[in-house]
């Protein structure tokens, strides 16, 4: 066996990779924001380098602020239907909120369509301080990685932790009945659901590379 990842992944592993696999594919995944990734200007040496920091900022920042977000470019945009109507369509996805960095070189064609796009109500954004979080987390340290799905009978909501430590928090959820699926061990278990002045919400923790999913009702 070549001195690769694989060869030291147990069959935990594998069964941890394939249950995540799972859960990230059913139901709907609810992101409406995503970042612009300015092609044109790494082809000009004297940018590429500051509009690379810039960008990998803009996508730290977006993390640490528990939004989701996917990559466009050019020709993303140039592609995309439902312009006009302030989003941005393909397949599935519809973004109605678009991060560009603040000095990125942006094309005559990607400037119109986004002139478009704000026209129909759609927002381009040069920072992250208007956006709000995809899942509401209190007392969680920044490094906590999120993802919404909408499910047919529910929402899900799944929490990964890149912190070098422990992280404590609680997991505000639409409504009282909701359930954890530990990824690593496959064990479901009831949560209990605590009410803090109308506000419905989980208290739970992660371990530094834990992964848990909750679903609950809608």
């Amino acid at each position: 066996c070549n001195r690769t990842i694989l060869c030291y992944m147990t069959d935990d592993k594998y069964r941890y990779a394939e249950r995540l696999s799972y859960v990230v594919s059913v139901g709907e995944r609810v992101c409406d924001t995503a970042l612009y990734y300015p092609v044109s200007d790494f082809w000009v040496s004297n940018r590429s380098e500051a509009l690379s920091r810039a960008f990998e900022a803009l996508g730290r920042a977006l993390e640490d602020r528990g939004i989701d977000f996917d990559i466009v470019d050019d020709d993303v945009l140039a592609d995309a239907e439902g312009v006009d109507q302030g989003q941005i369509r393909i397949g599935k996805a519809v973004y109605t909120k678009l991060v560009v960095p603040s000095e990125a070189y942006l094309c005559e064609e990607t400037r119109a369509a986004l002139a478009r796009f704000c026209a129909g109500g759609g927002k381009v954004l040069y920072s992250v301080d208007e956006l709000h979080p995809t899942v509401q987390l209190r007392g969680a340290h920044e490094r906590v990685r999120v993802m919404h799905r909408h499910l047919e009978n529910g929402e899900m909501y799944c929490l990964f932790n890149e912190h070098t430590e422990a992280v404590a928090y609680c997991l505000q959820v639409p409504k009282g009945n909701a359930y954890r699926l530990d990824l690593e061990s496959g064990a479901l278990y009831a949560c209990k659901v605590c009410d803090a002045g109308g506000i419905k919400g989980i208290d739970g923790g992660l371990q530094l590379g834990n992964t848990f999913s909750y679903s609950g009702d809608g």
